[in-house]
């Protein structure tokens, strides 16, 4: 599929609801993403280092929301991108950069990040999850047009979906986790990095 063609993909599906769960409607007036460019941000990655989305330049970035308690689609997606990851070629996998955003700041702190790295084998570098304030983690979002909230307990309900920046962090593809194809993903990777599959 060539990236031209995500669009409508994007318009499909680019608020997709968790699997097994049913994510809050997005605003009636939500954008498609395809186009969209993603203002830098700050957040801290695992190690409790800043993070600087506008710093990280240089290559693709691959960016998911998620959370360490959730036991339903979060698990499936870091699965799903992970096998991405090792299907990728080694020069490949040096320029593409993952994001992991959680949702759940106020108990996602750095060391519940390090621990669902290491269950999940989730390899640094290459893959990097972000936290920060809950008024941090909403205004990144918004950006990505995020929906969610919190349920019962610790169960939150949110969009699960890839969303691929290019290096200048303009969105050139958004992937429903119900409909994430990796061979897909693979090739627009590529074409963003110059190279041939």
């Amino acid at each position: 599929m060539a990236i031209g063609t995500l669009a409508v993909l994007a318009v499909v599906g680019a608020l997709a609801p968790a699997v097994g769960a049913h994510a809050p409607a997005p605003p009636a007036d939500a954008a498609p993403m395809v186009g969209a460019s993603i203002a830098p941000f700050r957040l801290l990655d695992q190690r409790g280092a800043p993070f600087d989305l506008g710093g990280a330049g240089g290559g693709p970035t691959i960016v998911t929301f998620f959370y360490t308690g959730c036991t339903e689609s979060c698990p499936l997606l870091a699965a799903q991108l992970l096998a991405l990851h090792a299907e990728m070629r080694a020069p490949e996998r040096d320029r593409v950069q993952f994001l992991f955003i959680t949702v759940d700041p106020g108990r996602d702190r750095p060391p519940a990040l390090v621990d669902y790295a290491r269950r999940l084998g989730l390899p640094s570098p290459g893959f990097v999850l972000l936290t920060g304030s809950h008024a941090d983690i909403v205004g990144v979002g918004k950006q990505f047009q995020l929906v969610f909230r919190q349920e019962r307990g610790e169960r939150i309900d949110h969009s699960a979906v890839v969303y691929l920046l290019d290096a200048d962090r303009a969105v050139r593809g958004v992937y429903p986790i119900a409909r994430l194809s990796r061979p897909a993903l693979l090739h627009d990777l590529a074409y963003l990095l110059g190279s041939h599959r």
